[in-house]
């Protein structure tokens, strides 16, 4: 029977330890308005979006890749026509995300002007 002995404790002197550091500055207003704000409800479901976007895009990789496969040893026409439709599914899900990318894109840069009209008005 073996028995697991732990490796023996370092001494508190080699032990690097992390002195202690006040909390971060509070942004300021200026510093406020030139970004948008992370708790956007619009962005977060942009996010979200394409979060699940490229979970489903990296299933649909695996999918197009393994239907190619078996076009390729079964050579019939519904294998043929199988791994069609799940390329044409994988293009529809990389124009989604790449739409949805677009979108928070645009949306980011909408709130920043929005920010920069702020402070310059």
């Amino acid at each position: 029977m073996r028995v697991r002995v732990p490796p023996r404790a370092r001494p508190l002197e080699l032990m690097s330890f992390r002195p202690y550091t006040s909390a971060p500055e509070p942004p300021t207003d200026d510093q406020m308005a030139s970004s948008p704000s992370p708790f956007d409800p619009e962005m977060d479901r942009l996010r979200a979006q394409i979060a699940l976007l490229r979970d489903r895009l990296a299933s649909s990789d695996r999918v197009v890749e393994e239907r190619s496969l078996t076009r390729l040893v079964a050579e019939t026409p519904l294998a043929d026509q199988r791994y069609q439709m799940a390329r044409d599914g994988h293009l529809h899900l990389r124009r989604s995300l790449e739409a949805a990318q677009a979108a928070l894109g645009s949306l980011i840069l909408e709130r920043e002007e929005l920010g920069d009209d702020v402070r310059a008005g």
